[in-house]
């Protein structure tokens, strides 16, 4: 097989697509026939300088799987300067994870978004990028492919037209793309990962967006391998599972306490018969 020939099976294998504003909203570019079904305008007219250059991140699920995105708010050259923006997204089916943090290929194709597009042929541009760092799908193992799509269906069923947020700290950002499949995302068609320090209201990117639920303190996230478990071999949540395990070291401690309290009782009727007992061989010995 050609080195050529491996570079299209690794780019072909990884499902990329980029979508903006040029003139209006389009999808830009894609690798897969179904891309444009899952490209979205989010804009609200809102055209306020200071949103310029702000990027942030998005999770939304469809019927092929995760689509991981960034954005980067930007002007619209050929709509008179208006705000606008430009998205890179990868799609992973639930059967696939990518052996690299898709943070980096996010990061890095939107960072060289420009010299990417200026190359003669724009496929070249990230199929090097993808061949150079040796990016592709990689197989899970069978139970982790029937939980995810459990859990991808759970969430496609319960979707509705509205988007949440959630402002992350920058050291916790990769569990959110490591863990995707989150309960308190049901319900939502998009989640967007905005930057802590984004929040203040004359730059926040949420004043380009569409409003939202935000769900940033919502303590049922799961950022271990407890989420790895089914349900239904463990309906006890999280949150749940500590409060069992508060309560039966409750327990153990009580136990402990009236063992010990028996203990000093019977100690003290002991010393009681004991007493009793030395009282009559006085009286005894006195007679």
């Amino acid at each position: 097989m050609s080195k050529k020939t491996k570079q299209n099976n690794m780019y072909d294998n990884l499902k990329i697509f980029i979508h903006g504003t040029h003139g209006g909203h389009k999808l830009l570019w894609n690798n897969f026939p179904s891309a444009e079904q899952y490209i979205e305008d989010i804009r609200n007219n809102n055209n306020d300088d200071n949103l310029l250059n702000q990027e942030f991140y998005s999770i939304k699920f469809c019927n092929e799987g995760s689509i991981f995105s960034k954005f980067k708010l930007i002007t619209d050259a050929q709509g008179d300067n208006r705000l606008g923006f430009i998205a890179i997204a990868v799609l992973v089916p639930p059967e696939k994870k990518v052996d690299k943090h898709i943070l980096k290929i996010l990061d890095y194709l939107l960072n060289h978004w420009k010299e990417i597009r200026d190359i003669h042929n724009f496929n070249a541009g990230i199929n090097n990028y993808i061949s150079r760092e040796k990016i592709k799908y990689i197989s899970k193992d069978q139970n982790s492919i029937d939980r995810d799509k459990k859990r991808l269906q759970v969430n496609l069923k319960s979707q509705e037209e509205k988007n949440a947020y959630i402002y992350y700290q920058a050291d916790c950002l990769q569990n959110y793309f490591q863990f995707p499949f989150q309960e308190m995302y049901k319900g939502y068609k998009q989640i967007y990962l905005i930057d802590k320090n984004l929040e203040k209201p004359e730059n926040n990117p949420l004043l380009f967006l569409e409003s939202g639920d935000d769900i940033s303190n919502n303590e049922n996230f799961i950022f271990s391998e407890e989420i790895i478990k089914d349900k239904k071999a463990s309906n006890v949540k999280f949150s749940d599972k500590f409060t069992l395990k508060v309560i039966f070291k409750c327990l153990v401690l009580t136990l402990l306490t009236a063992c010990t309290v028996l203990l000093y009782l019977n100690n003290k009727e002991l010393r009681e018969i004991k007493k009793q007992f030395d009282n009559i061989k006085s009286e005894t010995l006195l007679q």
